[in-house]
């Protein structure tokens, strides 16, 4: 079953469409009292959010059985499979993601100062616990928990929603990843801290890419995990 431009959606695409946007609703209620308040600790509520966020990302993904009813159908989901080229992709990607990253963070910043304020003020909070405890609930459960709900749940959905109301964005060269970067995003205006939500416009770009290239959430799922724990082991300057 395909979605032709101007049919409307199936059933069972919608209905992940409404799962996801309750999903992310309350997403954003924890990922903003985590970076918004101090009374919580800071690892231990990204860390919650992050075990929240990839069931949400299975239960969105559960919603939209009956989407594709063939297996030839089926394989436009993204798997969780990985082969050795897409792990080597997926590290290769994050170091130049880090490289990249931190250019634009230095520019950005003598435009707007408050990138570096906001930046070192997420460091400052995960500065509370060890450097090797933040890599591993930064890098290890929470970063790539998260790409189950944004890039195997999320963008599966806006693919063919784009596909459906602009076909004309989807044959733009990243066209197709529009949808989840901006809602992603968007997501992390929840924060209130500036430097996410300009991380955010770029990691959803990069990891958007690459599983469009690879077609695995788990190569999305080693990329951000890996970007999250060179971010903590080198921090952008002035941070």
């Amino acid at each position: 079953m395909t979605v032709e431009a101007g049919d409307r959606p199936p059933p069972a695409l919608a209905r992940g469409g409404i799962r996801a946007v309750v999903a992310a609703a309350i997403l954003a209620a924890i990922w903003s009292a985590a970076f918004l308040t101090e009374i919580l600790p800071f690892f231990l509520t990204t860390t919650i959010g992050g075990i929240v966020t990839g069931l949400a990302g299975l239960w969105v993904r559960r919603g939209v059985r009956g989407w594709h009813p063939g297996e030839a159908e089926r394989r436009r989901f993204p798997t969780y499979r990985v082969s050795r080229q897409h792990v080597v992709l997926a590290l290769v990607v994050a170091v130049i993601h880090l490289g990249i990253g931190h250019g634009l963070f230095a520019l950005g910043s003598l435009v707007l100062p408050e990138i570096t304020a906001t930046a070192a003020e997420v460091y400052s909070r995960a500065a509370s616990v060890p450097l090797w405890l933040g890599i591993l609930l930064g890098g290890f459960v929470t970063a790539p928990l998260e790409e189950i709900f944004w890039r195997g749940a999320v963008q599966p959905l806006t693919g063919p929603l784009l596909t459906a109301r602009a076909p004309w964005l989807v044959r733009l060269p990243i066209g197709r990843l529009l949808g989840t970067t901006v809602l992603y995003t968007l997501f992390h205006v929840a924060t209130g801290q500036l430097a996410l939500i300009f991380a955010a416009a770029l990691g959803g770009l990069v990891w958007g890419w690459l599983l469009d290239r690879t077609d695995s959430v788990g190569a999305t799922m080693i990329a951000h995990g890996a970007w999250t724990a060179l971010m903590l082991v080198v921090p952008p300057a002035g941070t």
